[in-house]
């Protein structure tokens, strides 16, 4: 019973954290329009997201899981790395939200598990069965598609999914928990927003409620995390998987119906080639996690909370 509820509450917190990455944009939105650059906004959420996070950190672990990584200097270095390919994700998102092409940004998250296949394949030489890489060949066909029948290429959803890409294969050679090398990034990221706020923005540009919202910003980053922490140990990899895909698909809602764009109608039409592709590469993952573990070939496969990335959006 207790195992059951354990698996019902990661399904509430996973659900719910993809859902809310899936509209975060509208959050983003209200910040743009009340006349916050995106550069101004990505500064604010590195800045507040260190100190909600550093706050988190000193209440679970009292500070001494962040202690052991500043002083290891290779893990400071990856850190490093990350927190600049975050960055790049954070600023490519919020500029897709300001300029109204958030339909390319959900394409970026669509193709980013397929993205970390390649660099997979490519860095970690793994390997692709045939049915993986009729899934990536697909998704090819796809983003193909849309380059060639929107006029261009569609450079916010590869920079939102290389960047992220990138950023999950370091984590991933990275042991450090989510919360911890959220922390250790913003920290990082941080001295230089603070002088690009300090230089380019003067105090009194916004209102009061505007401000509330960008420290909002940073609680937001960090407690979604969370949920996915709870989530990520609650759930097989498999299962987690098929939710990751609920946030792009929130996106492209927003961008079509809630906060309408103008897209290429003949561009939208490569997401469907995307989609089945992450069907097939998903499905076909999960019947083998489920057969290895009725051979006992391998254990039940669980996320650890050490390899747990940080999303987002």
């Amino acid at each position: 019973m207790s195992r059951f509820s354990d698996k019902t509450i990661g399904v509430i917190c996973g659900v719910t954290a993809y859902l809310c990455w899936g509209f975060v944009a509208l959050y983003f939105a209200v910040l743009t329009d009340r006349g916050v650059p995106p550069m101004v906004l990505l500064a604010h959420r590195v800045v507040w997201s260190l100190l909600f996070c550093l706050a988190l950190v000193l209440i679970l672990t009292g500070g001494r899981e962040l202690v052991r990584v500043f002083r290891q200097p290779r893990k400071l270095a990856a850190l490093a790395t990350s927190s600049l390919l975050i960055a790049i994700n954070w600023l490519a998102f919020i500029y897709a939200v300001d300029t109204h092409q958030l339909t390319e940004a959900a394409m970026g998250y669509f193709i980013v598990p397929l993205v970390s296949v390649v660099l997979g394949l490519v860095v970690l030489r793994e390997r692709l069965n045939a049915i993986q890489w009729v899934s990536v060949c697909i998704a090819t066909f796809g983003v193909s598609w849309i380059v060639v029948a929107g006029g261009k290429v569609p450079w916010i959803g590869l920079a939102v999914a290389f960047s992220f890409g990138f950023y999950g294969l370091v984590r991933k050679l990275t042991p450090v928990g989510p919360i911890v090398g959220l922390t250790v990034e913003t920290a990082i990221l941080t001295p230089v927003a603070a002088v690009y706020l300090g230089v380019m923005t003067d105090v009194a540009t916004f209102g009061a409620s505007t401000y509330l919202l960008l420290a909002l910003a940073g609680a937001i980053t960090a407690g979604l995390l969370m949920l996915y922490g709870r989530a990520a140990q609650a759930l097989q990899l498999s299962t987690l998987g098929f939710l990751q895909y609920i946030a792009p698909t929130c996106q492209l809602f927003v961008a079509l119906l809630v906060r309408p764009e103008a897209p290429h109608w003949w561009a939208l039409a490569g997401f469907v080639p995307i989609w089945v592709a992450l069907l097939i590469f998903s499905t076909e993952s999960g019947l083998r996690s489920r057969r290895e573990r009725r051979s006992g070939i391998i254990p039940t496969l669980r996320a650890d909370s050490s390899t747990v990335r940080a999303c987002d959006s």
